[in-house]
């Protein structure tokens, strides 16, 4: 355990010697709301995750007009095959779990479900309880397939247009809430990035004739998809970057030369532009403008394209 005892790996969660239930209170909503402590701590149950997929965050707009939006993610169990021993491990301590939450729904259900014990067998209860752990469905049957990994439902506490989240990097480096960046969960947490988190759970609801229980996400540290964006993939070798280091100095060699012959060209410009100007000024007879006028020739442009050909090259 860590965080002297409030946080427990979730690989060393043993749900039979570490729960505890708090007295049935009514919620806000109307519904009832049984608290799942910590024995040890007697405070909430909180659990440190291996690192695991997600499929980025989900944003849920109300169909009613109470305008409130809800976020969650999920944490993906991989395939059996590839499923490490942490995770193999949390996921087995989660249906541990969730069998005892079902186990103690029939042994409290009176004061859970007004309900005689008697009345609430296995099926019963199967059918009431909403599941933590969410499988694939069969495609035939549309029952879970307990054959295929499932995922975990986390909830993102989000209210009055707050994210109360904290999400780091893999070296510890917060990045929200951080008043210099503009990011949120929702940016942060890309679909298929790995995510190691703290998850408080959120005790068990009942409304509407169902119960289950909730995780809510405390921390995350987010390890960011593998892509080819953002980044230069570009690799050369020395024969290459060679090349083009020899490229570059014979490129500032030629500017260099090409700037000197256009402040010449731009010096005769400037000496021979007067004797332009003064043509019209001349009488149309006057032999001394007549013997002038090839001065004012296209010569100086010639130059300039002498000069651009030479850049080319």
């Amino acid at each position: 355990m860590a965080a002297d005892g409030m946080i427990v790996m979730g690989t060393q969660y043993d749900a039979d010697k570490m729960v505890k239930y708090t007295q049935p209170k009514i919620n806000a909503a109307g519904g009832r709301n049984v608290g799942v402590l910590n024995k040890k701590t007697n405070k909430s149950t909180i659990l440190s995750t291996p690192l695991m997929m997600t499929w980025g965050v989900n944003e849920w707009k109300p169909d009613d007009a109470s305008g409130k939006v809800s976020y969650d993610l999920s944490l993906q169990f991989p395939d059996a095959e590839s499923m490490s021993e942490n995770v193999k491990k949390f996921l087995d301590n989660l249906i541990a779990f969730e069998k005892k939450i079902k186990a103690d729904a029939s042994k409290f259900s009176r004061e859970w479900f007004n309900k005689d014990p008697s009345k609430m067998s296995p099926d019963v209860v199967d059918a009431l309880f909403t599941p933590m752990l969410r499988y694939p469905k069969n495609k035939e049957t549309r029952e879970p397939d307990y054959t295929k990994s499932p995922s975990l439902k986390v909830k993102i506490p989000y209210w009055e247009g707050e994210f109360k989240s904290e999400i780091y990097d893999m070296q510890q480096n917060i990045l929200f809430p951080d008043p210099s960046e503009l990011a949120t969960p929702v940016d942060l947490i890309a679909s298929r990035s790995h995510v190691a988190s703290i998850i408080k759970n959120g005790g068990i609801w009942f409304a509407a004739g169902k119960f289950g229980t909730t995780w809510k996400l405390e921390q995350a540290a987010v390890q960011p998809p593998a892509t080819l964006r953002g980044k230069c993939h570009i690799q050369l070798d020395e024969s290459e970057m060679q090349t083009l280091e020899t490229a570059a100095l014979k490129s500032d060699d030629e500017t260099t030369a090409v700037d000197t012959a256009v402040d010449d060209s731009d010096d005769d410009e400037a000496t021979t532009s007067p004797v332009a100007a003064s043509s019209p000024v001349a009488s149309p007879v006057s032999s001394p403008v007549a013997a002038e006028l090839p001065i004012v020739t296209e010569s100086t442009p010639k130059k300039k394209r002498v000069i651009k050909k030479k850049t080319d090259a």
